[in-house]
């Protein structure tokens, strides 16, 4: 005898029973199986919609995290972090959403086509030294060969090169002992092959799919944008050249788009939620997370990207006036670090373009003092104009000083002063141990920057 299990008009199973004993069932046994079948139903659906939940939950939680990862590498990338502790922290990322715990980043030399580590984490000090990659070789040699992310589960069919050392054998071996799988992912900067990015994974509840790869990418598409921004960042400094700052404009203004990458998720996880029938889902509930995870991810893209603007392309100052980047500047430190911001102007001074550009500097100076040194949780900037004078103040409540101390190099008020000097102006500091700080820049609105000394 077999019964249907139905549940919402579904047949999801069949119960069925049997007897050694020809013709025993009867329609008293029949509508006993009915209801064991229709009890039974119930429990399969409750089952399935509880699986079907905690595997949107993971989905969600999982779509966060990279949210969260995306925003904090667009913040480090857009801060002075040296380039290895950006690649250290990508990698960290990476790690952490793709559920791994061991990972190197490789640099290739281009004199010998060999990958050389630049990054690791949870690699046994014996095996850091001999990951000397070929390309072509191994999975991340074949990564950057093919340009596009190669997985790996069937570690006899790594590719070893003809005339390979010993060591070859040996990190194959220690990967098989180890790991279940392995995903190699090139990075790439402007069709150049800089390195690769090579994650093991030691237990996985499901294969490696499309989705792990395209995360991963991104992840390395984040290394090979901090690796070009050092590059030109120390070139723009050799040579002070406008163009590279433009370049260097540009090539960061590329991160905002990991940003939109995290809105697409978010948007995608509520779109998910709002396709969901489950009659135990409180949609509005449901919706709180991403959505939120969205407007923020929103808000933190675009003050970084327009406060990023004014940084390294200080020539828009011409078209968007002193006001307008001092004004990003304060949105990008509110989001950024999560502050207390107040800006208070009164329309924009009568100042050259050198002029903006030093007290654009000099603000930018102070907040950032203000958040490292002094760690303040409240700044005020203030921009006035003062009979034939621009002044500029920014005060915090944090830490303080004694300004008639020596000041550590770091902190960069010589910089401010010498910035105010040119431009015939005065730079004030008030400030004491514990009472916060406030520095003033006055400048007169007609006046030419001094030319330096030859």
């Amino acid at each position: 005898m077999a019964i249907p299990l139905i549940a919402r008009d579904r047949i999801i199973g069949f119960l069925r029973m049997s007897h050694t004993q020809p013709n025993f069932f009867t329609m008293q046994h029949a509508r006993f199986a009915e209801a064991v079948a229709k009890h039974a139903a119930i429990a399969i659906e409750n089952a399935q919609l509880l699986q079907a939940e905690h595997i949107r939950l993971e989905d969600v939680e999982r779509r966060r995290q990279v949210a969260e990862s995306l925003r904090g590498i667009l913040a480090i990338l857009n801060s002075n972090t040296p380039s290895d502790q950006i690649l250290g922290y990508i990698l960290e990322q990476a790690c952490r959403v793709l559920r791994t715990d061991t990972a190197v980043i490789y640099r290739m030399n281009v004199e010998s086509n060999i990958l050389l580590p630049r990054a690791a984490r949870n690699i046994p000090e014996d095996i850091l030294p001999q990951m000397k990659i070929p390309i072509g070789e191994g999975i991340v040699g074949q990564a950057i060969a093919q340009r596009r992310p190669v997985i790996i589960t069937d570690f006899d069919n790594v590719l070893i090169l003809p005339g390979a050392t010993d060591n070859r054998d040996y990190l194959v071996n220690w990967a098989k002992q180890n790991f279940q799988a392995m995903l190699g992912i090139p990075i790439l900067i402007k069709d150049q092959v800089y390195g690769g990015i090579s994650l093991y994974f030691r237990d996985l509840c499901c294969p490696l799919a499309e989705e792990d790869s395209a995360l991963a990418m991104s992840f390395a598409n984040q290394a090979a944008l901090a690796i070009e921004n050092a590059r030109l960042y120390t070139q723009a400094s050799e040579i002070a050249s406008l163009e590279e700052r433009q370049r260097l404009a540009r090539e960061l203004h590329d991160s905002v788009s990991q940003a939109l990458y995290g809105i697409q998720l978010g948007a995608q996880t509520a779109r998910e939620i709002l396709n969901d029938d489950s009659p135990e889902l409180d949609l509005k509930t449901a919706l709180v997370e991403p959505l939120d995870y969205v407007s923020s991810l929103a808000e933190a893209g675009l003050a970084e990207m327009r406060a990023l603007i004014f940084e390294l392309r200080p020539e828009a100052l011409k078209s968007e006036g002193l006001v307008g980047a001092l004004t990003k500047q304060a949105n990008a430190v509110r989001v950024r670090h999560h502050l207390q911001v107040e800006a208070r102007f009164m329309g924009e001074p009568e100042l050259s373009f050198e002029a903006k550009e030093a007290l654009y500097r000099i603000a930018q100076e102070a907040m950032h003092n203000s958040v490292k040194h002094a760690h303040a949780t409240k700044i005020t900037l203030q921009l006035r104009c003062d009979d034939a004078h621009a002044v500029l103040c920014v005060s915090d409540n944090g830490a303080g000083f004694d300004p008639s101390g020596t000041f550590p190099g770091h902190l960069g008020l010589r910089s401010m002063r010498e910035r105010a000097m040119r431009l015939d102006g005065t730079l004030d500091i008030a400030s004491a141990p514990k009472q916060g700080t406030k520095i003033c820049v006055r400048i007169p609105q007609s006046v030419e920057p001094l030319k330096q000394d030859q």
